[in-house]
């Protein structure tokens, strides 16, 4: 077996607020094979998203701190040493992307931050350090960003197409690389929009999809998102990730264990695997404290209802805006 090293973000403690990271190494080192080494715990805030460019290069963004401003990481040796990202404060990031140059990271979060982070070489003295910049664009009141991806389609000055979603429908598109972005327009009213919650978006060469809340239909667009189409999946549960490895071939995966495949790019669906379209037990609080945990686990665990909780509110600091 060829060697593998595989990152992974956890928490030891479920009430903590930090995480850690660890990694698995050589499976045929000399000190027994696979073996989960801890680097890192209560040393960092909560993490969302994890990219690497190769075996050793790296990033992690999450929630930031008065330590950690950005709540963005990097390392460059496989994960045994992680340097924080350089800049202004920022509320919690949720997502990210590998840009095609292979030198930048594309970073979106809560209240519409989407910025990119200028990765620098640990040899490259003219840039000693790695630091993030915020992209140009409307706020869009303030609506969290899901999702982020890049093409490897280019525009005619050699840019790479970039795109993200987020709540009441935002679609947004980037012809610079994510330096600045604009909506597109979309073949839906406001009235639905407000209502869709965009979770995620893929590509695959000029070809964009864009999938969330509703998770019965999915918009694709064929031309770097300059015109859209509304594709109806058959699914009834919210579309959390997607996938394509063409422009044909597709998976998607959402909530109850739904996974769809698609091989006609997305004009029908065939679902491979759910376990569940409805829930029996809904549960709203206004924090999610107050679940009542007994209660989910005499229905959930001991007479095997799906049950779902949902909090109203949230209270937590580490993804209010910043004010300074």
């Amino acid at each position: 077996m060829a060697d593998v090293l595989v990152t992974c973000i956890n928490k030891r403690d479920r009430n903590s607020t930090h995480e850690g990271i660890t990694h698995l190494g050589n499976p045929n080192s000399t000190n027994g094979g696979w073996k989960w080494d801890e680097i890192g715990t209560n040393i960092m805030p909560g993490l969302a998203a994890v990219k690497f460019f190769d075996e050793k290069r790296g990033i992690v963004c999450g929630d930031s701190s008065d330590a950690f401003p950005t709540g963005i990481f990097i390392t460059h040796d496989g994960g045994v040493k992680w340097e924080a990202i350089r800049g202004p404060r920022l509320p919690s990031c949720r997502c990210a992307a590998l840009l095609p140059n292979q030198s930048s990271v594309l970073v979106g979060g809560a209240w519409s931050e989407l910025g990119i982070v200028a990765i620098a070489h640990p040899t490259d003295r003219a840039r000693p350090s790695s630091e993030y910049r915020e992209a140009e664009l409307d706020p869009l009141s303030g609506r969290k960003i899901h999702g982020v991806t890049c093409s490897t389609a280019t525009t005619p000055r050699g840019e790479p197409w970039c795109f993200a979603v987020g709540d009441g429908g935002a679609v947004l598109v980037s012809s610079d690389g994510g330096k600045s972005w604009g909506e597109v327009h979309l073949p839906l009213s406001s009235e639905l929009l407000a209502a869709c919650d965009f979770r995620c978006v893929a590509t695959f060469q000029e070809h964009v999809w864009v999938a969330g809340r509703p998770g019965h239909i999915i918009l694709h667009s064929s031309d770097n998102g300059k015109t859209w189409e509304v594709q109806k999946t058959g699914v009834g549960v919210p579309i959390h990730a997607l996938q394509f490895i063409d422009e044909h071939t597709g998976w998607l995966v959402g909530d109850l264990g739904t996974i769809a495949k698609t091989t006609d790019g997305g004009k029908t669906w065939k679902i491979q695997k759910s376990s569940g379209q409805r829930c029996a037990v809904l549960l709203l609080h206004a924090e999610g404290r107050n679940t009542p945990l007994d209660l989910v686990a005499a229905l959930g665990a001991a007479e095997g209802y799906f049950c779902t909780t949902v909090s109203l509110m949230s209270a937590d600091p580490a993804t209010a805006k910043p004010t300074h």
